[in-house]
């Protein structure tokens, strides 16, 4: 789920993103914001949520 994913790329990577339980959307749980700048932080972005997936 998104609240769980999102707590464990911040504690186990220091990678912040947010998660989207808030929102007033089915399933909103789901879901995670992500913002990344540059196709290297892409990269590691990728990388991270294969290895948690």
């Amino acid at each position: 789920n998104g609240p769980e994913l999102a707590r464990r790329m911040y504690v186990e990577h220091n990678i912040l993103v947010k998660d989207c339980a808030a929102k007033s959307m089915p399933d909103a749980d789901r879901y995670l914001r992500i913002a990344s700048r540059t196709p290297v932080e892409n990269q590691h972005l990728v990388a991270i949520l294969g290895a948690l997936c």
